[in-house]
């Protein structure tokens, strides 16, 4: 075997997949002391083989050593496997919680099969700060600089998804050791990297359902962001939280309603001969089986979908259909100055209070916590966030008050309990606002989850227990941080009409007997 150069190679590349097998075995049973001389040993095969390729001097050679096309490949996989749990969780019924299924399909961390991760990670467990760091700076920069200049643009679409998957597993990893120049940079690597890919993603997909997924896979990087710079005061990192919700949030819906707006509304020849066909296509999710062939049906709507998408590709992005997918700092700035004009002449202005669910990371083991709250304001100088809690004791109260308010328990002036609740609920929502938040007249609402169907009106204000929000502030609301302030909306921008909004609750064609509504019910509910 020895006398073949060709033989040798694929000898040590079995010996460095074998050996990164065993040490990542080791290091998810828990045993990140015996995985350490596997995935060492495995690094300094990997460097020995990036060293022989770059002194090649061939770029195609030196472009991707085999280590790194497996770790580009496993992070396409995984984002692929994140993808398919997004598509098929509705399909999950009430006799599938808690089972199998329903664990095969939840949220988890996409992973990246990458050496320089896993030994970091081996070494954060075993609090080995030093050794960590030394990997992070040496091995792991030496990969980044290796994609930043990676010649082969096909190639460098893959590896920028291994490069954000492989910044965040390294900031997690890194966190683990607290807070600290390295793990900075490897956040600040997965947040860059996951905006260009997102927004990459977003001009190129045909499929609105596949952005979505992917819209649900940033909140892993939003739940890990967030669990690593919110024990802290620094302020740069807490607007860079808030420029990530403001990217990720409402994406889905204003995507759509920007395309719906450009197949509605343009003039192109192109779109009016096809508007009949999108407007069917739409109008087709509603009449949808949802029963036990709903998986195949909506596929044959994705595909459908797929294909107008591509027959007008071009068409969108001329008309700016990639205007949506703007950076979070370019929202922020477009909220603030928004913020301006409508303070002019008002010595109370406006502030924009909004709450993003989002899953933390425990750095200690690797995994996912529960879900929690993060509440950002917004005025025309600051940007506030803060945590207010976990999501399930929110949602006891936000459902506790609206069955008092819906029984009509709350009207009564003697229900000191409903009185309490509602002080309680004010406190955890609207509490602690920043000086000039709390000033302004008028507040602009941006909720997450169950907070959508809470009227904030009816709170108590925040520091006057016998009054309610509405006597004190104007209220209205959006769907995103982007919504408040988005200039790419062509209903915004048209001249008045005299045509009406009408909002209505549809009924899906083939909903379930007990889902249909009956007068008596309608009447009952109202």
């Amino acid at each position: 075997m020895a006398e073949s150069p060709r033989a040798a190679q694929l000898y040590a590349l079995d010996q460095l997949a074998l050996l990164r097998v065993l040490g990542k075995a080791l290091l998810n049973q828990g045993s990140p002391d015996k995985a350490l001389d596997y995935l060492e040993t495995a690094l300094s095969i990997e460097t020995g083989e990036i060293d022989q390729r770059e002194a090649s001097g061939n770029p195609r050679l030196a472009s991707m050593s085999s280590s790194e096309a497996l770790a580009a490949f496993s992070a396409t996989l995984s984002i692929n496997l994140s993808a398919a749990r997004f598509l098929n969780r509705p399909l999950i019924t009430p006799e599938m919680e808690g089972g199998p299924i329903e664990k095969l399909l939840s949220d988890r961390l996409p992973e990246i099969d990458l050496t320089a991760v896993f030994l970091v990670e081996a070494y954060a467990r075993l609090g080995r700060r030093n050794e960590a760091y030394k990997v992070f700076d040496g091995p792991f920069q030496r990969y980044l600089a290796r994609q930043a200049s990676n010649p082969y643009p096909q190639s460098r679409t893959n590896l920028n998804v291994a490069v954000e998957t492989a910044c965040l597993r390294m900031g997690i990893a890194l966190a683990g050791l607290g807070r600290s120049p390295q793990a900075d940079r490897a956040f600040d690597c997965a947040l860059q990297t996951s905006t260009q890919n997102f927004a990459q993603l977003g001009i190129s997909n045909t499929v609105g359902l596949i952005m979505e997924s992917f819209a649900e896979r940033r909140r892993l990087l939003l739940g890990a962001y967030a669990a690593y710079v919110m024990p802290s005061e620094d302020r740069k990192a807490h607007s860079n939280l808030v420029q990530l919700v403001a990217e990720t949030k409402g994406i889905s819906s204003r995507y759509r309603e920007r395309r719906r707006a450009i197949w509605t509304h343009s003039d192109d020849p192109a779109f009016f001969r096809s508007r009949q066909a999108f407007a069917e296509h739409d109008r087709s999710l509603i009449q949808m089986d949802t029963g036990a062939g709903a998986a195949m049906v909506m596929s044959m709507w994705m595909n459908q979908e797929s294909i107008l998408m591509n027959e007008h590709l071009e068409d969108f992005r001329r008309a700016g259909l990639h205007k949506v997918f703007a950076p979070g700092h370019e929202i922020l700035e477009r909220t603030q100055a928004s913020l301006r004009r409508d303070n002019t002449g008002d010595a109370t202005g406006s502030a924009l209070i909004g709450y993003a669910v989002y899953r933390p990371v425990d750095f200690r083991s690797g995994g996912l916590s529960a879900s929690r709250v993060l509440r950002y304001a917004i005025t025309q100088h600051d940007i506030e966030v803060r945590d207010i809690g976990a999501v399930s004791t929110l949602n006891q109260q936000v459902r506790r008050w609206r069955s008092e308010a819906m029984t009509g328990n709350a009207l009564s002036a003697t229900n000191a309990d409903h009185r309490l609740l509602n002080r309680e609920l004010s406190a955890r929502l609207l509490g602690e606002l920043s000086p000039e938040a709390e000033r302004a007249k008028h507040w602009v609402i941006d909720p997450d989850g169950i907070l959508s169907l809470l009227p904030f009106e009816a709170l108590t204000s925040p520091k006057k227990d016998d009054q309610l929000v509405i006597g004190s502030h104007t209220v209205r609301y959006v769907t995103s941080i982007a919504d408040f302030a988005d200039p790419t909306d062509l209903a915004n921008n048209r001249a008045p009409s005299n045509r009406a909004v009408i909002v209505g609750d549809p009924l899906f064609a083939n909903a379930p007997a007990e889902m249909r509504r009956t007068v008596a019910n309608e009447l009952r509910s109202a």
